[in-house]
């Protein structure tokens, strides 16, 4: 039972659900209210708890006797290693990869929104739209997989996945400020092929850059900086979304766009329901259409920071040992094995080399 790294759980998710509240009533309650600030404290202090406690726990478990003395509540492996991050490229694929999975989650469930409340389609036709993701990533893993077979180095394919993936965002929110569904349906192709390029490469790079001892962890960070990256984006954008949506409609408010007291109320307080918006007068609806569609292109400009700096992180990628490439013609050989070692039993491209040394 002990073996459970339960105080870790705890403290990881208190520590999350804290940082999601604050975004999420960030827009609605005010960045400076009490209840956002005391949330944002709340989870940093159980973050920053949570990465000594696991600390603690890594150093411990190095011990042979920590297992059978000491505390029970250090008697369990730490849910994160935290010294495999003294790696620099573990580092930038947990990274990368996290943008990766910020980007797949936020672009299915916010140009879905876009689709049903700015370009008026039904939840179905909306939901065809998000197709066109998929073929831009099978693209992407093909390319990938030419790529890895002709320079023998994931990292190429990550690098060129992140810069694609990088300005695909910025080019979506062009699309939606201009709201043209067929530039983001083919913005979202090439969105596909940034995230197809890297997701597979992240993987291979990651599992090889460490010792075969490794390969679970990392394999399981993988999965875990995906899913966590597609928590935050969504978090995130949902709070942009929600921030710009308010502040658009206040503005409109304030400049006298919607005179009638009643119809700015009713705008106010629908918001965040379809069926409210389009019960609404025509006027206040075509701003209400335009408040989503302005804070929907805020959301993907708030992640082009975040897949910037991963491409920048790309840049220092290190090459890994290709354990197929044939050995060179210069590569020296013991004279201590050679002389208990028969000539032809030695690949061709050292039998010369071989003979040369015996002779000397």
């Amino acid at each position: 039972m002990f073996r459970v790294d339960w105080i870790g759980a705890f403290l990881f998710m208190a520590g999350g659900i804290a940082v999601m509240l604050a975004l999420n009533w960030g827009s609605t309650y005010g960045w400076n209210s009490a209840r956002v600030i005391v949330c944002f404290v709340t989870g940093g202090f159980a973050y920053i708890i949570f990465l000594g406690f696991e600390h603690i726990l890594e150093r411990r478990s190095s011990l042979s006797s920590s297992v059978s003395t000491g505390n029970p509540s250090f008697w369990t492996q730490p849910m994160l290693s935290i010294s495999i991050f003294r790696s620099l490229d573990i580092s930038i694929t947990q990274y990368a990869t996290l943008v990766s999975g910020m980007v797949l989650i936020v672009m299915f469930y916010f140009v879905a929104v876009f689709m049903v409340i700015v370009a008026g389609r039904s939840a179905s036709n909306a939901g065809v739209q998000l197709i066109y993701f998929a073929p831009g990533m099978g693209a992407g893993s093909l390319l990938q997989i030419r790529l890895i077979k002709q320079y023998r180095q994931p990292k190429y394919p990550i690098m060129l996945g992140s810069l694609v993936l990088t300005i695909s965002l910025g080019l979506i929110s062009m699309a939606v400020e201009k709201n043209n569904t067929g530039m983001i349906a083919g913005f979202m192709v090439m969105s596909g092929v940034g995230v197809g390029l890297s997701i597979g490469a992240l993987a291979i790079h990651a599992r090889f850059s460490q010792p075969a001892g490794k390969v679970a962890i990392v394999s399981a960070l993988l999965l875990f900086s995906r899913s966590l990256g597609g928590t935050i984006g969504l978090a995130q954008c949902g709070a942009v979304l929600d921030a710009k949506v308010r502040q658009y409609v206040t503005s409109a408010v304030e400049s006298g766009a919607i005179p009638d007291s009643a119809a700015i109320a009713s705008s106010l307080a629908s918001l965040g329901s379809l069926q409210n918006i389009n019960s609404l007068p025509p006027a206040v609806q075509t701003i209400v259409r335009d408040a989503y569609r302005d804070g929907t292109r805020w959301a993907f400009i708030s992640l082009i920071p975040w897949a910037a700096l991963g491409f920048l992180g790309t840049l220092c990628l290190s090459n890994i040992k290709d354990s197929d490439a044939a050995p060179s013609d210069k590569e020296e050989i013991p004279v201590e094995v050679l002389e208990d070692t028969n000539i032809s039993e030695l690949p061709h491209h050292t039998q010369r080399s071989s003979e040369t040394l015996r002779s000397a």
